[in-house]
């Protein structure tokens, strides 16, 4: 019927759980920066203005520190049944190649990005995947742009999981090893541009000229732990504005300006598969690959943070062909390198 999909009528409930909880989940990701914002203002013409200077406050009492280092971590919060519906939605399946010592501290860069990185969130910000009873005595953060700590209500959201600021003095103060150990950090470090190059037909991973992460693990002497999803990239149809069009110079100055990579997700709906922003039910492998050991130097050269960038590249790119053909549907699916 006019070409759309019809999803059936008799769903059992829990898979509507599921469907709804990514539903808020996507919103949030994709719109809470415009929401926080809106709902913040909102209140400041109406009786409860108020609300707005006690929340200020809290703000400033909360702040932690310059670098947000998630002191306000709530298991309870990350422990929330509405994180069990999102990760049993696809499912996202967590594939330990190694153990990993929990007197050590690792970065971990992650790739693909996707369009909301929803795999890595669920996989480390919640208990729902079960990442920290698969790797016991590992504490689990993710580095989030600094913008997304200023916006009203999201940034709760953000420090009760456990996210940091992906800034170099955040990471190293949750690296220090004199000061934590088995503190791991997810990161991308394709960012928002490699939000814009995500297609479904192949894995995109914007990473030759992205190499703070291997000097912050140089000056940390972190343990560097590469982590592929396989399927992020296919939970939403891929969207591309032309540069020369008027969407795609406000996709450029928004992530000039803001570091988010503004793609609206397209995927299915609540009844029908054929549009709307829930990502599509496909299985996410989160592959955590085996740890590469970094030297402590304080003020790394550029030669030694190629070093340890090339082998980096060199490790992905290994746990890309070891297990595609155990996870990904696709087997000539290409990785590409930007």
């Amino acid at each position: 019927m006019f070409n759309i999909k019809w999803a059936p009528l008799n769903v059992p409930l829990r898979r509507r759980l599921q469907t709804l909880s990514i539903f808020c989940i996507v919103f949030l990701a994709s719109y809470g920066i415009f929401a926080g914002y809106i709902f913040f203002i909102a209140l400041l013409w109406t009786r409860l203005w108020w609300l707005d200077v006690l929340y200020i406050l809290y703000a400033l009492y909360n702040n932690c520190s310059a670098g947000f280092y998630s002191h306000s971590r709530s298991d309870w919060y990350r422990s929330w049944r509405i994180w069990k519906y999102c990760v049993e939605y696809y499912p996202i399946k967590l594939v330990k190649t190694v153990d990993l010592d929990p007197t050590k501290n690792y970065l971990a860069p992650s790739h693909p990005h996707g369009l909301l990185t929803l795999s890595q969130w669920l996989t480390v910000s919640s208990t729902a995947v079960g990442f920290e009873d698969t790797f016991p005595g590992l504490i689990t953060y993710i580095a989030s742009v600094p913008t997304r700590f200023g916006i009203p209500f999201e940034r709760e959201l953000l420090v009760h999981s456990g996210a940091c600021m992906a800034t170099e003095e955040c990471l190293l103060y949750h690296l220090d090893n004199k000061k934590h150990k088995g503190n791991f950090i997810v990161m991308n470090p394709g960012g928002s541009a490699e939000v814009m190059i995500t297609r479904n037909d192949s894995y995109n991973l914007y990473l030759k000229n992205r190499k703070g992460f291997a000097r912050v693990a140089l000056k940390a002497g972190a343990t560097i732990v590469p982590i592929f999803s396989f399927g992020e990239n296919k939970i939403f149809d891929s969207v591309a504005f032309r540069p020369d069009t008027l969407l795609g110079r406000f996709q450029k100055w928004a992530r000039d300006h803001t570091k988010f990579g503004l793609i609206p997700p397209s995927g299915r709906g609540f009844f029908q598969y054929s549009f709307g922003m829930i990502p599509h039910r496909i299985p996410i492998y989160v592959v955590v690959g085996a740890p590469i050991d970094v030297p402590q130097v304080l003020d790394p050269t550029r030669e030694q943070i190629d070093e340890i960038h090339e082998k980096f590249v060199q490790a992905i790119t290994d746990l890309f062909h070891e297990h595609k053909h155990k996870y990904e549907s696709d087997p000539n699916i290409r990785l590409n390198i930007y």
